[in-house]
């Protein structure tokens, strides 16, 4: 009996140590099977699905924590922890791109103090890109502005080639410079730049519009070069594209504008005003862009013994330029006033030819005169025609009148005038040019009108309802204007019918002038024009002018514009020769929306003194306002509107500058 209990016994203990073995055994943690690998890209969310049999730990290497982030709920974590079972890590990626290198997450999974790496994600590193478009340039040399779109410009499809961009003088703008179109995916600056290059902006990703400009106080004497490099504004070694610049020598600059192809003076020295229509005391004056070393001379032609011999010593032509501008910040090429006169001609017509020449071109007659078999032509050599400013021309000392006006009362004058203008452009070509007022309805019966030369035809001429002269028979039933000569022919009368029906079109409401022609044949073979006026009232001269911006405030404190009557100094001594009141507005931006005038009268006739002012400068006028409008291409310009009244009197004088600032 013993023997079984103890048996039992040591049957009971065995059963209780297995058991007791069986509850201590450990539980093996179960990973992932494989592992998952892959390419992400920025900003995107990583599912990665895991089904852990114990109590779990995620965590992501901390160094790339910039660009990798564990997701618990919506907050971003290193690590999360959950229970045994079914769940899914959510991996952030950042949105963020790299250009230099990759970047690796490494997502760890713990469990049981055992670690094992359950995916492997790589943000892969992105490639710079960056294009670059050259300006397109029209057939002015200018460049070309955008049809649409936000750009201003207008660029080539094709990128910058190997020769790179040379910078040009465009049409309308001041100084070397190119313009290009960057396209990028980064943000980039530029290096390499030569000190005649102004400092240059770099740019964001995405379109930008980058202008090259070179310093004007730096261009360089001869013909340069330079490489600019297009660098990752995040990692300046980063190289993404370079681009070769020229700039031409500073020398090869030189241009005249302004001018006239002719520059005309009566003998006693005026000027021809083209825009005013008659002679005004003053000078021919262009502009002269270049280096300070230049060559001004004036070449005419003598003939002796048949041959025209050339001469600079044209000691009649005078020839001023602007002082060169020494200020440290003055550029190397600056544009002066040439300003071209001539002195009192007491003898036949002459001529002259003005050159702006660079120092290294002879300046010496024979060399600018065209030769032939060794003998000048009297005309100028090709090559030196390029340079040639303007030709000047100045009358001889007038003839004597031939025309003489008899008349006892006053009230009927002939003053000889210049033709050139209307209406004697209209009326035929000739050699004398007369000016007949009538102002009394008995002027006609108490005139005569006598000649030094024998008269063989007269001719008249009529407007009619188009404006435009007409012939006209001298008969009474045919015109408003008839005219009797004696049989030498040397004394004639000229009668007027304002009542006739023809007047009608002769009439110019805004004067109240009766208007015609007369064109007078000499035996000779000359001729003379008489431009006939009858008008009982009258009158010439200009009126006192008050101007003002329509909205003064504005003008001035949102567009720094400016307005000034002028009564002394170099500006208003330039245009008080035409003899009416001269303003002065000053304008610092090209769109100076706020800066509307009042004070001209919408009967004004408005015209350009120089009509190469047309480029930057224009007038509208308006009952309410009147504006005057510019663009960049007249910075650092001043032009002159002229404003007339019906009969052509001039009433005022407008000068407009634009001085733009820069902020």
């Amino acid at each position: 009996m013993k023997n079984i209990f103890r048996f039992v016994g040591s049957l009971m203990c065995a059963c209780a140590l297995f058991t007791a073995c069986s509850e201590d055994e450990p539980i093996i943690p179960e990973f992932p099977t494989s592992q998952v690998v892959k390419t992400v890209e920025a900003g995107e969310v990583v599912t990665i699905s895991i089904n852990p049999n114990l109590n779990w730990e995620a965590s992501i290497n901390e160094d790339e924590a910039t660009y990798f982030q564990l997701l618990d709920g919506a907050n971003a974590v290193y690590n999360v922890r959950g229970m045994a079972g079914s769940h899914d890590l959510k991996v952030q990626v950042a949105d963020l791109i790299d250009m230099d290198k990759d970047h690796v997450c490494e997502v760890s999974l713990t469990m049981e103090n055992q670690t094992e790496v359950i995916a492997v994600l790589t943000l892969g590193k992105v490639a710079r890109e960056i294009a670059i478009y050259p300006v397109k340039i029209d057939e002015y040399g200018a460049f070309e502005y955008a049809a649409d779109g936000d750009l201003t410009y207008a660029y080539e499809s094709a990128t910058v080639g190997e020769n790179g961009v040379a910078l040009t003088w465009p049409d309308g703008m001041n100084g070397f410079m190119g313009r290009v179109k960057v396209v990028s995916n980064f943000d980039w600056t530029v290096d390499g730049a030569p000190e005649w290059i102004k400092p240059i902006e770099g740019g964001k990703a995405g379109e930008t519009e980058l202008w090259i400009q070179a310093d004007p106080t730096k261009y360089p004497e001869e013909a340069s070069e330079a490489t600019l490099s297009f660098v990752d504004v995040n990692n300046t070694e980063a190289v993404a594209a370079t681009m070769k610049v020229s700039i031409p020598a500073a020398g090869d600059v030189l241009t005249v504008n302004g001018f006239a192809e002719t520059s005309k003076f009566n003998a006693e020295g005026q000027f021809f005003h083209p825009m005013m229509g008659d002679y005004m005391d003053g000078t021919s004056n262009g502009y002269v862009t270049s280096i300070e070393n230049i060559q001004l001379v004036a070449l005419s032609f003598v003939e002796q013994w048949g041959i025209q011999n050339p001469s600079i010593e044209t000691e009649w032509v005078t020839l001023e330029m602007d002082e060169w501008d020494t200020a440290e910040d003055a550029g190397v090429i600056q544009e002066r006033t040439l300003r071209v006169g001539v002195t009192a001609n007491t003898g036949d017509a002459r001529k002259a030819y003005v050159f702006v020449l660079p120092a290294d071109v002879a300046a010496d007659a024979y060399s600018i005169a065209e030769m032939e078999g060794g003998m000048p032509t009297g005309n100028i050599a090709e090559a030196y025609m390029p340079y040639l400013a303007t030709t000047v021309e100045q009358e001889g000392v007038a003839a004597t009148a031939t025309l003489t006006c008899l008349n006892e009362f006053g009230d009927a004058t002939l003053p000889q005038t210049k033709g050139g203008s209307w209406p004697y452009t209209d009326l035929g070509n000739a050699q004398e040019f007369y000016e007949l007022l009538y102002s009394s309805e008995w002027a006609d019966d108490d005139t005569t009108f006598n000649s030094t030369k024998e008269i063989s035809n007269i001719y008249i001429s009529i407007l009619n309802a188009n404006g435009n002269f007409v012939d006209a028979e001298n008969d009474q039933d045919a015109s408003w204007i008839t005219y009797w000569k004696n049989g030498a022919g040397t004394s004639f009368r000229i009668n007027v019918d304002p009542t006739h029906a023809t007047a009608e079109n002769a009439l110019n409401v805004l004067t109240g002038d009766y208007e015609a022609g007369l064109y007078i044949e000499f035996a000779d073979g000359t001729a003379a024009i008489i431009y006939l006026r009858y008008n009982e009232n009258a009158t010439a001269g200009g009126d006192g002018v008050s101007l003002a911006f329509s909205y003064p405030e504005y003008a001035v404190d949102m567009d720094g514009s400016s307005l000034v009557e002028l009564t002394s100094g170099e500006l208003y001594d330039m245009y008080s020769e035409y003899g009416a009141p001269v303003w002065h507005v000053t304008f610092t931006k090209v769109a100076h929306t706020m800066s509307m005038l009042t004070g001209i009268s919408t009967e004004w006739i408005a015209t350009l003194e120089n009509e190469l002012d047309a480029e930057w400068l224009s007038f509208e006028g308006g009952s309410e306002f009147q504006t005057v409008a510019t663009t960049e291409a007249g910075n650092g310009k001043t032009g002159a509107i002229i404003f007339r009244d019906g009969s052509n009197v001039i009433k005022l004088v407008l000068l407009c500058t634009l001085d733009i600032v820069t902020e």
